[in-house]
């Protein structure tokens, strides 16, 4: 299970490197293809001319990678930059989540989640909307989309550092189990509260993350002690 993860993420860092890496023809490989899509856009037009068709499906295919290239860039751009003090000196996304502390945890599961989902319903709305004809309400896909996000996102954050050595199984137990007890604590105080109509939604989806959390952590732990019985 760990190895798994492991994989997933060495895969998904090279893909992120390969698309911000040097270009031919803009800074980044992202912004090669954006602008070889302009190009055979430009000659689409001159050639078939106003054809609505083509032009819809460009739309989208355009606009997708444009909400794509925003996505690669949540990773790298502070959205909200934090005090120097905060960051300890990182001054890209992906190296500040690289640290394992409340601070970056707290940080990517409110801003950065917040925008990973912005830019990831923009692709959605932008390739269903004018490449495949369907239309979703952006406020209902954003609303049931974020608190997923969040989630998943909490997920994916202990995983990385669990399957890269960066913290122990109990320092990942003991870490969960604190932030089961702030959100137990949270729900608790909001009880007869009009905000708790807000709130409640976060601190279930994030709970669901905690609870599978603890049980891939207990996986990763069975198959540690299976593999020194052996």
């Amino acid at each position: 299970m760990k190895q798994i993860f492991s994989d997933f993420f060495d895969k998904s860092i090279y893909y992120y490197n390969w698309f911000l890496n040097k270009g031919r023809f803009a800074p980044t490989r992202i912004g090669d293809i954006i602008i070889t899509i302009i190009g055979i856009m430009i000659l689409l037009y001159a050639v078939i001319g106003d054809n609505k068709f083509f032009i819809e499906k460009f739309a989208g295919i355009f606009g997708t990678l444009m909400f794509f290239t925003l996505f690669l860039g949540t990773f790298k751009t502070f959205w909200i930059k934090l005090p120097k003090f905060i960051r300890k000196g990182n001054d890209e996304v992906s190296s500040f989540l690289n640290n394992f502390s409340h601070s970056s945890y707290l940080y990517g599961l409110t801003v950065v989640t917040f925008f990973l989902t912005f830019t990831l319903c923009g692709v959605v709305m932008s390739g269903s909307k004018f490449i495949i004809g369907v239309s979703f309400d952006w406020k209902v896909l954003f609303y049931n989309s974020i608190f997923l996000s969040m989630a998943l996102f909490t997920v994916l954050y202990f995983m990385f550092h669990i399957s890269k050595d960066n913290i122990t199984l109990k320092q990942a137990k003991a870490r969960i189990s604190f932030y089961l007890l702030c959100s137990a604590c949270i729900t608790a105080g909001l009880f007869g509260t009009s905000f708790k109509v807000a709130i409640t939604p976060f601190l279930t989806y994030v709970g669901i993350g905690y609870l599978c959390l603890r049980y891939l952590i207990d996986k990763i732990d069975s198959e540690s002690e299976s593999k020194k019985s052996v």
